[in-house]
């Protein structure tokens, strides 16, 4: 039903009379015009647009929005004084690049990988899968989001594009993946960390080495620590060993576990499937200050058992 403010067919009309006749105001104007019906002429291009928009609303809520790229695109909005929504901005930016280029890979993920490295994960917009959209992306970055410029221009290689060089130390940077002048990215922000290195040292034995034997084991079916600090590196962070069992009777065990790892839920289990046979079991743990590493084992069936320390891991 029309509003009249001013006298009927005045200025002041708003909305429809019946099916026969539309107000509309527009800036500083009124308007009437002969009432219509939106046609639905399931054109080739308007499907298409739908089901690019059905996309593109997916790929939000499914891996911009539960991952970590929504703040992305609400800081692009605000740079460019928008007043859309990020959701909103993220969606059109998916259309305009279906509409161009299908399949067409947006960016999921952001993060810090190595000193100074930054890798972006990538998925295909309409299937999810890992990025494979061919072609170089320009990269923008700044120290502030004003002040981004060209750092470069690569292509997605595995589902990312990996970028080196560009993370400073306690320093923020800026960044935006374009292609075909359409952000994938939003503008996503990240500081610099130190990025530890874990290295593995070997430990170098002889032939038939063996630093403990089953007598060793405090065998009461309990978890128990043992202690390896006479033979482990100060400050690693797990250690690597080899064990060696066998019973008279099938279907025993030594159950491993790292250090303060007891909870019955993070181990590893060496059987001894069959009696009188002898087998082994290669496993890395995770330590502690102390160099320990958890085992549980019961008394019963012992032929022989022994264990070495083959290395240990410590960041860097």
């Amino acid at each position: 039903m029309a509003k009249v403010f001013t006298p009927l067919m005045s200025t002041g009309a708003r909305q429809s009379i019946g099916d026969v006749l539309t107000f509309q105001r527009s800036a500083r104007l009124t308007r009437a015009q002969a009432y219509v019906v939106p046609s639905d002429a399931r054109t080739g291009p308007q499907l298409a647009l739908r089901g690019y928009s059905t996309s593109a609303v997916r790929f939000y809520q499914t891996y911009i929005q539960s991952l970590s790229l929504a703040a992305a695109w609400t800081r692009e909005v605000n740079v460019n004084r928008g007043r859309m929504s990020g959701y909103n901005q993220a969606v059109s930016m998916i259309v305009q690049a279906l509409w161009r280029s299908d399949p067409t890979s947006f960016a999921i993920d952001a993060e810090q990988t190595a000193d100074e490295e930054v890798t972006i994960t990538f998925a295909d917009v309409r299937t999810g899968a890992a990025g494979t959209e061919a072609g170089d992306f320009d990269i923008y970055v700044g120290n502030t989001t004003q002040s981004m410029t060209l750092y470069a221009s690569m292509p997605i290689v595995a589902g990312a594009i990996v970028i080196p060089s560009l993370l400073p130390v306690d320093e923020t940077r800026y960044i935006q993946l374009k292609k075909n002048s359409f952000s994938r990215t939003g503008i996503i922000k990240l500081k610099g960390i130190a990025m530890a290195k874990l290295t593995y040292v070997p430990r170098a034995l002889n032939p038939g080495a063996v630093d403990w034997t089953d007598a060793a084991y405090t065998k009461n079916s309990a978890w128990n620590a043992l202690d390896l600090s006479a033979i482990v590196q100060a400050n690693a962070v797990a250690i690597s060993i080899f064990s060696w069992q066998t019973r008279n009777a099938a279907i025993r065990y030594i159950f491993w576990a790292g250090a303060g790892q007891t909870d019955g839920t993070n181990y590893t289990v060496h059987v001894c499937t069959v009696a009188n046979i002898g087998n082994g079991l290669g496993v890395t743990l995770p330590t502690n200050a102390a160099r320990e590493i958890n085992y549980k084992v019961d008394a019963t069936n012992w032929v022989d058992g022994w264990g070495c320390v083959l290395g240990w891991f410590l960041y860097e």
